[in-house]
Formats: structure tokens, C-alpha cells, sequence
């Protein structure tokens, strides 16, 4: 194993642990606990758990047959036989892990019969065996149809007060039993000593076909509710076990009764028959309802119908306002009536009753539309038939405000129902309000007076809002109600911050009427705040300022006091030029006042002695790219302040670096002392940035083959050095290298001290790998032989070959010969490769035998040629010649291949 290989197996190994590092805990699937064996037919729940690893988990059961769900954890198992479930979990880490669990079933029994001399049906919801005849017994003959294990034990209660027939086993033989007329009920009973029991009911009914009617009591029209009693009649001779269904279309549930019936039923039609159409098979009404009775039993069915029963509804009043019940005065209020009916005239209904308005009182108000007339005929000549039926919608113009009284009376043939609302109609209200004083200091609480006049209203609201705008000075608006609220009549409000504000009140009713406002103004006492003063030197002067906000109110006063200065004080907005002796650390103050109070603001001057000229030193001239080193001399109690060339203030320390500068950087530096707020003199230093050489290789870039050289030329500077990487490798402005790879070399040079580099890549091709095969042996014949070299195309040289790659032997020649073959690459890298040639006599030549003649036939002459193992032609497969026709006959005998092919002729 070579060394590179041993990193290689060494390197793979690390990365194995690295990639295996991450140790994840197992997940664990738990099918759950196996619970005892369940009956065929019946479900058991599977309670499928897992723990460990990453939640969420997935869950899958199999087989999923039989299941609820089964990619859930609790599926619900409903299996036929016996089976093995198994639970696959997976976690969130994509570990999977599995559990079994066993649902073992037993077989269930089937408590099944069947007859096989009665029919068979499901009459009233239950299996039915039954025989339609007038005898007053028949014998009925029953045989087991379903399934038990062996010993169970079976028993058949035939329902009629006999002994139980029980017997045990799998099976039972045929049993027959004696029914009297009517319906009796058989218990049948299946009980397995695995607990998988079963019990069925069937019926069992003698009798013959039913019959039975309802009969129509008359009167089965006119206003409801009405309330109808039908007689029962015609089913003395039905047998027990037969059923009356009797059904009303009126939306009502059905009624059964069982053999016997009542002899009549009583039935409250209470809602109208409008829209419902009955029929009895032949006969169909509209707008009316029926009575229907079905009389079944096993053997047959009759019925019968009463209709048409029809049911009219008197009217039932109701009406809408629009857009409200209350309203302003002139304008339009709507009464729509709702109003319904349920009346049937033939074959029509008619859902619209008759319509009768009132408004009271009479005057105040104006219509378009119909009132409405009663004609006279009402009381007790009542006949909304011959009324004047007022419109449906009725629009009402209101001039006079009040209360007014809307009734309406919706009526039909069955009678009238009458509704009656009230609406407010108002007037517009006017409002008004005061505060006085409008204008105050905060806190600031005005007095409201409410001066409205409201006239008519039945809805009235107040509605009080304020807008703050706040004062320059102020924190922003802010206000609150001192009493009351926004919807008070009067409320009073209490302003604690400078602005001006604008109250806003409506009085609101169905009138809309727009609101009314004041505004009023909340003054403050003032702010000052003086400007920030500059330190100066001993006799220097200052003018001192300040920014003042009135806060609403005018000033009336301003006290300025400069102690140690002339003036001492001043009485004026801005005091002017302000001159100081002495060094010091005065506080100049000024107080200024309005009407809601005054205000103070201080301020220290810093008077100091003028500092002498700093004393500089700098590292210039500085090679671009490198760091500018700047420093003045401290001086206890001074600070200083650094300009740089184009008047920025850059630093206020003694000393300051600039890394990495540029031709930017080049100017003036200047510096200053401070002591005490009072400037000296400044001093100032001339920067020099020398540019660095712009160092250049020639080629800027190569590529060469593996085992060529390059030459690498460097300008722009001087002292030049060679380096691969940090390793030197040559000196002087050239470097002829020969790399074996592809190789980055950097360069590096200065200028006056300034350095300089480059950086050139020298790419390097592989020579390509060429074969030009394995060694070769021929026979001294002329015969050309085409070689092969790899990789195509290539040109061959040597003795007795082209440069296509034919060599042709001379003849005589023996000994070996040396070709080579030599392949260029896309990248014109070449490489050669060589094969040796051996040319050898031949020493094996055919020999065909001597001349033979032959007498003509059909029969087959094998030809023998020497050395064994050649191929004839002229005669067939393994040398036999025919005879068959008389002639001269050439044959060739072939033996050897390429250049060591012989042959020779045989005359016949």
C-alpha cells in the first residue's frame, strides 16, 4: 500500500466517527397490552403507544384491514378471525421501530331460522313468518339456518305460553308448532360456552287480508282551527297483529294503533290548507288537506282517504315604518303593511286580506295614499268583502310635531285582526351654549351654560367633543369634564395644558340639526432656555441669547444679571455685547414673566487664559497604505482640537494615527490649545503621501506543459523579489521558472521606499499518457500492417512505417525495429511512446502436394496439404474434391496468417 493511499484509508476513517458523532435516543413502539379474545362480529380498540426518541410520532398499523384508521394510535379493530396487528412508529428523527399485538376472536353464534311451509317477510320492522288463512290453527314447521359451536345449547320460547323446545349441540333436527289465529312472538336463544351468545326475535301471525275505512264526518270546511272526529269502522273480522296508520297532511306526526283500533280519532286541523294539494289516487284537490288510513298486517293491506278538507285562516295584521317611528316634522313616513290571509275561494287561495287605516289624531298630516272604507259592514254587519281596501304602503307627511296613533285592520271571510303603534314626530332643536371667561391660565376651567331651546323631541342626546391644538410650549392638549360626561346636558371642563381648543356641542333628535361650537384659549406661564455659550479668554466679550415662548401671554418682563461683567444686568430681550476681565466660571441667568407667572434659566460661561502655541510632531512623508502619526506636547489643563487639511475637526486628543492613507490624506494638519474655553494659537504640520509603485508582470498570465519553462519579466519599481507564497525564489527583474504544477508567483518592488507588488499565475498542463502498445512480431513478407496508438491522431516513425501507422516488412531484412508514436493534446502538450518490431523468416510455407490425376466420378478425393491445419479453395470444407467433370482443375492450399501467410497449387 503506497503512503498516499494509507492518508487516504486514514482521512475516510475520521470522517466515519465525525458523520457517526450525533448519537440520537432509540424510539420504542408499544402495541399495547393483548386483552382477552373478543366475539366474532364485535370491535376491540387498540391502544398503540411509543416513548423515546423525538417526538411527534407517526403511527401505521398493518393489516390495515378491519381497522378504523390505521395510521392513527387508538384505531378500533373490527377482525373476522384471529389476527396479528403490527405497530411501525416513527419519530421525528425518522427512527422507526415496531410491536405486535394479538386480537383473538372467537366465533359468534347465529341465531337464525327458517320455515318451510310459511312465508317469510318484515312487517312493522320485524322478520315475519306467516300463513294467510281463515283456519283457526295452522301447523307451522321451523329449521335451523344458522351457526353454533358444538355443545351450545339452543332455546326457542314459541311465544304463546307452550313449553320451551331446548336441546344442545351444533344443530337441531326440525321442529313443528301449532299457531292459533293472530301474531305471537318467538324467542330464540343461542347460548356458547365461549360467551358468544345471540338471541333473536322473529313474529309469527295467522290470520287473513285486513280491511277498515275512516269515515267522513262532514264539515270539512271553513275556518280554522277545526276540529274533526273521524269514525273508525269495518275491522271487527281483523285478526291481532294488524296495524292502523292514519296520517294527516297537515304536518302532524302519523298515529298508529295496533288490533284493535279506537272507534274513532280526533284530529285538530289548526294551520290553513292554502298551497296543499291532496289526492286520493283518483281524485286530486288544490288548497286542501286529507285523512288517510293504511290497515296492514303479513297478509295484505286496504285503506282509505277523507278529502277534501278545507281549512281557511282569518288575517293576521302587521305593518312596518320607515325609515323609523320617530321622525322630524315635514318629513315622509312610510307604513307598509305585512298584513297575511289564508282564506280558500275554490280553487285559489287568497293570502291578501282586506286593508283599513287611522291616523289620530285627524289633522297635522297629508296622504297619497288610501285610507281605506269599511262601507258600513263591520261589527255586526262584518264582511271585509265589501270594504274599500286601503293601499299596502301608505306614505304620510307629518307638518305638525306630536304623537300620532297608526291602526291598522287586516280582515278575510274568517275574521280580522287589528294592530296599532305610535310614532313621535319633533321638531328642530336649536342649540346654544356659553363659556365664559374664553380665556385663562392653565389650569383653566371655564363656566358652560347650556342655552338651547329644544321644542318637541321624543329621542333627544347630547353630544359634547373638544379639539386640542396644542400650545409651542405645552405638553399637548389635555383636558377632562370637571362634571358630567359628553352626553350631559351641561357638563363644566377643567384644561390643564396650553392650547387652544374648540368645544363642540349637538343636540341630537331625528331632526339632524348641525352642531354649534366656541373656542377658547388656555395660556401658561413662560419657558426660557438660554443658548449655549461659547468659553472665551480674560477681556474677550460675549452676547448672550435665549430662546423664550410666551405660552399664549405676552412678556412684560426680562431680568438679565452677568456677574463679574459689564453690564452687570440688563432689562431687555437680547443684552448685547457682554465684556469680562477676569477669568472664571460666572452663571448668567435671566427671568422673564407674563400673566400666568415667570420662568428662570441659567447658564455658565467659561472664562479662561489664553494657551501658549502646542509644539508638533509627525512621521511624514508616509507611504501610501501606511499609518500617519500625528502629536502635539500636553500641557496640564489644556485640551486640543485637530483640524485636518479640509477643516474637519477630527480629534481632541494630544496625539492622533490615520491608518492605511491615501493621496486624500496629504494637507495641512493644524492644532489648538483650549484651557478654560479660550482658544490659542494654532500650529500646523505639512503631510507628505508617497504613491506606491504600480507593479506590473509580463505575461500578466501563462501556461506552459509539464517539463517546459517560462520567463517572468517585473516593472514599475525596483528591488525586485521573487516569492512563492512566503518562500523566496528569485531576485532582479526575471525569473525564469519551470514549475511542476500550476503555481502562483507574487513579485515585490519599492520606490523610494515605498513597496510594491503583482501577483502572475503560470499554469501548468500535464503531458498527455500515449500508448503505442505492446511489442509485435511479423513475418520478412511485404505484407502492410496497420498499428494502433492511443490516444488518436499521432504520427508514427521509424523503419518501414508511414506516419498513418503502416508498416510493410522488407523482405530479408530480419531483426527488430524500434517505432515510435507521438500524440499532441488540445493544450499542444506532446509526449511519445515506443514499440518494438521483431521481423522474422517464415518457417512454415503450405505445400498443396504434387499434381495428380483423376479418373471422372462421383465419389469424394480428400486432398491432404502439409502443414496440417490450412484451408482450401477450389475444393471443399477439410480439402474433398469431386472428380465429376473431365478437365484441368487448379486448388489452392492456404496456410498462415498476416504477413506469415503462404499458399500453394495442386493440378487435378
Amino acid at each position: 500500500m503506497v503512503p498516499g493511499r494509507t492518508w487516504s484509508v486514514v482521512s475516510c476513517a475520521v470522517i466515519a466517527l465525525l458523520l457517526v458523532g450525533e448519537v440520537r435516543a432509540q424510539c420504542h413502539a408499544h402495541a399495547g397490552t393483548p386483552s382477552g379474545p373478543i366475539c366474532e362480529g364485535t370491535t376491540q380498540q387498540l391502544n398503540g403507544t411509543a416513548n423515546g426518541g423525538q417526538g411527534p410520532y407517526s403511527y401505521s398499523w398493518t393489516p390495515i384491514g378491519g381497522l378504523s384508521d390505521p395510521n392513527i394510535a387508538n384505531p378500533v379493530a373490527s377482525p373476522t378471525t384471529t389476527t396479528v396487528y403490527t405497530l411501525t412508529i416513527t419519530d421525528n428523527n425518522g427512527c422507526t421501530d415496531t410491536d405486535n399485538i394479538t386480537v383473538n376472536v372467537n366465533p359468534s353464534a347465529d341465531a337464525a331460522m327458517t320455515s318451510s311451509n310459511a312465508q317469510f317477510t318484515v312487517f312493522n320492522g320485524n322478520p315475519t313468518f306467516y300463513k294467510c288463512s281463515a283456519n283457526p290453527t295452522s301447523l307451522f314447521s321451523f329449521d335451523f339456518s344458522g351457526t353454533a359451536t358444538g355443545g351450545s345449547m339452543h332455546t326457542i320460547s314459541w311465544g304463546d305460553a307452550s313449553p320451551n323446545f331446548t336441546t344442545n349441540g351444533a344443530t337441531w333436527p326440525t321442529q313443528t308448532h301449532t299457531y292459533s289465529q293472530g301474531i305471537n312472538t318467538i324467542t330464540y336463544t343461542i347460548t356458547q360456552g365461549n360467551g358468544c351468545n345471540d338471541i333473536q326475535t322473529y313474529n309469527v301471525f295467522l290470520g287473513t287480508n285486513p280491511a277498515g275505512a275512516l269515515v267522513n264526518p262532514g264539515s270539512t270546511q271553513g275556518c280554522g282551527p277545526i276540529t274533526l272526529t273521524f269514525p273508525i269502522v269495518g275491522w271487527a273480522t281483523n285478526t291481532p297483529g294488524t296495524i292502523y296508520s292514519i296520517t294527516f297532511n297537515d304536518g302532524t306526526p302519523p298515529i298508529q294503533y295496533s288490533h284493535p283500533p279506537p272507534a274513532s280519532i280526533t284530529h285538530m286541523f289548526s294551520i290553513g290548507s292554502c298551497g296543499t294539494t291532496s289526492t286520493d289516487g283518483v281524485n286530486t284537490y288544490q288548497n286542501s288537506f286529507s285523512a288517510n288510513m293504511l290497515v296492514s298486517n303479513p297478509c295484505g293491506t286496504s285503506g282509505s282517504t277523507i278529502l277534501p278538507i278545507v281549512v281557511s285562516l282569518a288575517g293576521s295584521t302587521d305593518f312596518t315604518i320607515t325609515p323609523n317611528d320617530t321622525a322630524c316634522v315635514n318629513t315622509t313616513v312610510t307604513f307598509t303593511s305585512t298584513s297575511t290571509g289564508n282564506e280558500v275561494l275554490g280553487n285559489s287561495c287568497d293570502i291578501t286580506p282586506a286593508l283599513l287605516w287611522s291616523i289620530l289624531p285627524a289633522a297635522g298630516w297629508t296622504t297619497g295614499g288610501t285610507l281605506g272604507n269599511d262601507n258600513g259592514f263591520n261589527g255586526a254587519t262584518y264582511d271585509p268583502s265589501s270594504w274599500s281596501t286601503g293601499s299596502t304602503s301608505l306614505g304620510v307627511d307629518f307638518n305638525i310635531p306630536g304623537v300620532y296613533t297608526i291602526r291598522l285592520i287586516s280582515g278575510n271571510s274568517c275574521g280580522g285582526d287589528t294592530l296599532t303603534r305610535t310614532v313621535c314626530i319633533e321638531s328642530p332643536p336649536a342649540p346654544s351654549f356659553t363659556l365664559l371667561p374664553i380665556t385663562g391660565c392653565a389650569p383653566f376651567q371655564p363656566v358652560n351654560t347650556n342655552t338651547s331651546v329644544f321644542g318637541t323631541s321624543c329621542l333627544l342626546t347630547h353630544e359634547w367633543t373638544v379639539i386640542g391644538v396644542a400650545a409651542a410650549c405645552g405638553a399637548g392638549p389635555a383636558w377632562s369634564f370637571a362634571s358630567g360626561n359628553a352626553s350631559s346636558l351641561q357638563p363644566q371642563f377643567l384644561f390643564t395644558e396650553p392650547g387652544t381648543y374648540t368645544v363642540q356641542y349637538r343636540a341630537i333628535n331625528s331632526c339632524n340639526v348641525p352642531l354649534v361650537q366656541q373656542v377658547i384659549t388656555v395660556n401658561a406661564p413662560p419657558q426660557v432656555a438660554l443658548n449655549a455659550l461659547s468659553g472665551i479668554c480674560a477681556t474677550q466679550c460675549v452676547s448672550p441669547s435665549a430662546v423664550v415662548q410666551n405660552c399664549g401671554s405676552a412678556i412684560t418682563t426680562y431680568a438679565w444679571t452677568f456677574p463679574g461683567g459689564t453690564p452687570a444686568n440688563a432689562a431687555m430681550a437680547s443684552p448685547g455685547s457682554i465684556c469680562f476681565n477676569a477669568p472664571g466660571n460666572p452663571t448668567i441667568s435671566l427671568t422673564v414673566t407674563n400673566a400666568c407667572g415667570n420662568a428662570t434659566a441659567n447658564g455658565n460661561l467659561a472664562i479662561g487664559t489664553l494657551p501658549p502655541l502646542p509644539v508638533i510632531a509627525s512621521n511624514s512623508p508616509v507611504c501610501a497604505g501606511q499609518i500617519l502619526s500625528l502629536s502635539a506636547t500636553p500641557i496640564a489643563g489644556v485640551t486640543f482640537q485637530w483640524t485636518d487639511p479640509q477643516g474637519t475637526v477630527i480629534s481632541n486628543q494630544p496625539s492622533l494615527t490615520i491608518p492605511n492613507v491615501t493621496a486624500a490624506n496629504a494637507g495641512v494638519y493644524s492644532v489648538v490649545a483650549i484651557s478654560s474655553g479660550c482658544t490659542g494659537p494654532a500650529a500646523t504640520v505639512n503631510v507628505l503621501v508617497i504613491a506606491a509603485p504600480n507593479v506590473t508582470i509580463n505575461p500578466p498570465a501563462t501556461a506552459i506543459c509539464n517539463g517546459q519553462s517560462t520567463t517572468l519579466t517585473a516593472n514599475g519599481a525596483g528591488n525586485y523579489q521573487w516569492f512563492i507564497g512566503a518562500t523566496q525564489v528569485g531576485t532582479g527583474p526575471q525569473l525564469v521558472t519551470s514549475p511542476a504544477v500550476t503555481t502562483t508567483y507574487t513579485v515585490s518592488g519599492n520606490t523610494g521606499g515605498c513597496p510594491g507588488s503583482a501577483t502572475v499565475n503560470v499554469t501548468v498542463y500535464p503531458l498527455p499518457v500515449v500508448n503505442a502498445g505492446v511489442d509485435q512480431t511479423f513475418c520478412d513478407q511485404a505484407i502492410p500492417v496497420n498499428l494502433s496508438g492511443a490516444p488518436a491522431p499521432g504520427i508514427w516513425s521509424g523503419p518501414g512505417v508511414t506516419p498513418g501507422g503502416v508498416f510493410t516488412p522488407t523482405p530479408g531484412q530480419l531483426g527488430t525495429v524500434t517505432l515510435t508514436y507521438t500524440h499532441t493534446n488540445a493544450n499542444g502538450c506532446t509526449n511519445t511512446d515506443q514499440v518494438d518490431v521483431t521481423v522474422q523468416a517464415v518457417t512454415q510455407f503450405a505445400n498443396a502436394g504434387p499434381d495428380v490425376t483423376l479418373c471422372q466420378s462421383n465419389t469424394a478425393t480428400q486432398l491432404i496439404g502439409a502443414p496440417a491445419g490450412g484451408t482450401w479453395v477450389g475444393a471443399g470444407a477439410g480439402g474433398w474434391f469431386t472428380p465429376s467433370t473431365v478437365g484441368n482443375f487448379n486448388v489452392t492450399y492456404n496456410f498462415g496468417a498476416g504477413t506469415c501467410a503462404t499458399s500453394d497449387q495442386d493440378g487435378r
